[in-house]
């Protein structure tokens, strides 16, 4: 618990800085999409993906940022992508 609450920001919800918004159109944007080469296409093994995919999926996943200048990740903080891609 006491490293849990040295993780949350010191400023209220609303005072928080904003940081910028991602823009979808940049690929640079997404963990995952279409064409990419990356983890999230990894499968069991013994385990094929169809072709073509049968639907497109949107996935939210929880915060990976540690810091505590924002209540949220900043699209471009190091630390918080590279532990998105992780997961």
């Amino acid at each position: 618990m006491f490293a849990l609450s040295r993780m949350i920001p010191e400023q209220s919800y609303s005072q928080a800085p904003q940081s910028p918004q991602p823009d979808y159109s940049l690929p640079s944007s997404w963990a995952a999409r279409p064409g990419a080469d990356a983890d999230a296409r990894v499968t069991p093994q013994g385990v094929a993906l169809p072709d073509p995919l049968a639907a497109d999926v949107f996935f939210i996943h929880p915060t990976t940022y540690l810091g505590t200048d924002y209540w949220n990740a900043p699209i471009d903080e190091p630390s918080a992508t590279a532990r998105s891609l992780l997961f």
